[in-house]
């Protein structure tokens, strides 16, 4: 490394591409920990000792979690439209908005138990 940083410039655009790529498997996973998480602790033996039993507001919070992150990947895949129409095509966008697309299809995947089975039918 130089006395002025310059290796710490080169390694900027790698990370950024990361970034950029893994955008949308980290929002997914972060929605699937966020919802497991989540759904195994409000549904655990003991827990509605000091919460209400409401199946309502367990179901409204993990909807409201899958909601969040369907619009953060309904948002970067337009993002990722908008820039394909307005400069060429480069290989990270050809992996990206693929990944981005898989990646909501598995949040939405997800969702569909929550609106189908009871909240905590699972672990029980």
């Amino acid at each position: 490394m130089g006395k002025d940083g310059n290796a710490n410039i080169r390694f900027l655009p790698l990370v950024s591409a990361i970034f950029y790529v893994m955008l949308g498997p980290v929002i997914w996973a972060l929605d699937f920990a966020i919802i497991y998480g989540a759904h195994a602790t409000l549904c655990a033996p003991g827990v509605f000792v000091r919460l209400p039993r409401d199946a309502n507001l367990i179901s409204f919070s993990l909807l409201a979690t899958t909601a969040g992150a369907f619009l953060v990947l309904s948002a970067a895949i337009s993002i990722f439209t908008v820039r394909r129409l307005r400069q060429p095509r480069t290989f990270l966008d050809s992996l990206t908005e693929p990944l981005a697309f898989l990646s909501l299809i598995g949040v939405v995947w997800l969702s569909i138990t929550l609106l189908i089975v009871d909240p905590c039918l699972q672990l029980r």
